[in-house]
């Protein structure tokens, strides 16, 4: 409702406080659900579905709700997917997005010139042990052109309540959680989260996951590899 009152003709002081409301209620929405998760995950309660979905419609999709922010941000976002990517596979689809959305969302926060690119493909593996057939592993890297993050820091990023240090809670938010949450998920569904970061220049987020293949790939109309139209987002140059 704050987002319709928003697009309506109201006044700038009611404007600014609606955009309040807004973010707190964001803000409070994100902590709660953080502290679910984790709190389900640490009790062994975390159950990850096996159904079948499209990792290249999850990317698009989570683009396509993080784009409005880039765009406010002056932000480019791109994304670069492998035509050989299984056009279907077994996996849980949901937190696969949960994992897309604090890794893209981190990517947002954290840049404020440049941009955020996607880029995603797989490779054939052997089955795990008691398992059949053909089985993938997908890889996706999230690349920003942020902030960065110290050396020194970089072993407490995925502790959870963490985050690189006290100064970055207090300008940015946040509850440390996401990136322990992310990791936990990948691990659940045979995967891992790494980072690499250069401080000032920018990070790169990598997450794998295994996967059955149920339809292998077919060439895609949309998104092209390179292909930089991404839904409510800007495609600016630097």
């Amino acid at each position: 409702f704050t987002s319709l009152l928003l697009d309506s003709d109201i006044q700038d002081e009611h404007r600014e406080w609606l955009e309040m409301v807004q973010t707190s209620g964001k803000a409070l929405l994100s902590l709660v659900n953080g502290i679910l998760d984790f709190s389900k995950i640490e009790s062994g309660k975390m159950e990850i579905e096996s159904r079948p979905m499209r990792f290249r419609t999850c990317v698009e999709e989570v683009i396509g709700i993080l784009g409005h922010e880039a765009s406010r941000k002056g932000l480019f976002v791109c994304f670069d997917l492998d035509p050989g990517i299984p056009n279907r596979v077994v996996s849980d689809e949901a937190r696969i997005k949960e994992i897309l959305l604090n890794l893209n969302g981190n990517a947002i926060k954290f840049t404020h010139v440049g941009g955020i690119t996607v880029r995603a493909g797989s490779d054939p593996i052997p089955p795990p042990r008691d398992h059949s057939g053909n089985w993938t592993e997908i890889w996706c890297e999230i690349e920003d052109t942020g902030i960065g993050i110290p050396d020194d820091k970089m072993d407490r990023l995925f502790l959870p309540f963490s985050q690189a240090d006290t100064s970055t809670t207090r300008r940015y938010g946040g509850t440390g959680l996401g990136l322990a949450i992310s990791r936990s998920l990948c691990r659940k569904l045979g995967g891992d989260v790494e980072v690499r970061s250069i401080e000032g220049k920018g990070s790169t987020f990598r997450f794998t996951f295994m996967a059955p293949v149920l339809e292998p790939a077919l060439t895609p109309k949309f998104p092209q590899a390179g292909d930089t139209r991404v839904s409510n987002a800007s495609s600016a140059p630097l």
